[in-house]
């Protein structure tokens, strides 16, 4: 399955990276190829990957998610993520990656039930 990436550079150098939809087995390479590409061509001041549009992320998404972390690390480089949705957020928060990732705070919900506890 296709997952749709859009990438654009912001006049400060900050690079927003959004996918939209399901991070998951079959398409999480591209939000890896998205990261490479935009660290080949330049470096950035930062890139920001946007989760406003993912409804879900597996652990392989999450897996490539911390790969796309270091790969900017190495190229010193500032990778965070914003704007989850909750379940993605609490499936970040689960996995201990919510600070690796700048997500200090839980997104506000309507549920109590999806924050984290």
């Amino acid at each position: 399955m296709n997952l749709p990436v859009t990438s654009r550079e912001h006049s400060d150098g900050t690079v927003r990276i959004r996918p939209y939809g399901e991070i998951d087995l079959d398409n999480a390479y591209q939000i890896r190829e998205a990261v490479d590409a935009v660290l080949v061509a330049s470096k950035p001041a930062k890139i920001i990957i946007d989760l406003g549009a993912v409804t879900l992320i597996d652990s392989v998404g999450i897996g490539v998610m911390v790969a796309c972390y270091h790969a900017a690390s190495a190229c010193q480089v500032l990778l965070q993520a914003v704007k989850p949705a909750p379940l993605v957020y609490r499936q970040l928060w689960i996995s201990g990656l919510v600070g690796l990732f700048g997500l200090a705070t839980p997104p506000p919900s309507r549920d109590a039930q999806s924050a984290p506890r």
